[in-house]
This record gives C-alpha cells, structure tokens and sequence, in this order.
C-alpha cells in the first residue's frame, strides 16, 4: 500500500469524523431550542357527558343484536 493511499483513507475517516461531529451539533441544538413542554398553553377539553340508556332503548337493542332462538335451539 502506497502512502497516497494510506492518506486517503485517513482523509475519509476524518471527513466522515467531521460529519458525524456536525449531526451531534445539530441534534444538540434542536434539543436545546425546542420548548419545554410546560410552556405550551393549558388543553381545554369538553366536559365528560354520561350516557344512560332507558330500559326500552336497552331491549331494542338486545332484540337487533342477539337473533331469536328456536326452542331446538338452532338460530
């Protein structure tokens, strides 16, 4: 192996080095800048709304969604 390249290699490590040091820098930064999650303004929410069904709404229901069983017990 020649010393050309020997320096070549050399170069591409410390180039890629370089670039690998610059992606530190620049994640660090965007860390660093971003807002702390304290500063984002308070999440107004709807107040909780509670559902009772009546008892004929219930029995509706039961009579749509479970089928009628024959007396041999087939649906």
């Amino acid at each position: 192996m020649n010393i050309q390249k020997l320096i070549a290699i050399v170069a591409a490590i410390l180039i890629n080095c370089a670039a690998l040091a610059w992606f530190n820098a620049v994640g660090a930064h965007a860390v660093a800048s971003a807002t702390p999650a304290s500063a984002d303004p308070a999440v107004v929410t709807l107040p909780t709304t509670t559902v009772r069904p009546t008892r004929a709404q219930l029995e509706m229901l039961r009579k749509e969604l479970i089928p009628p069983v024959k007396p041999d017990g087939s649906v």
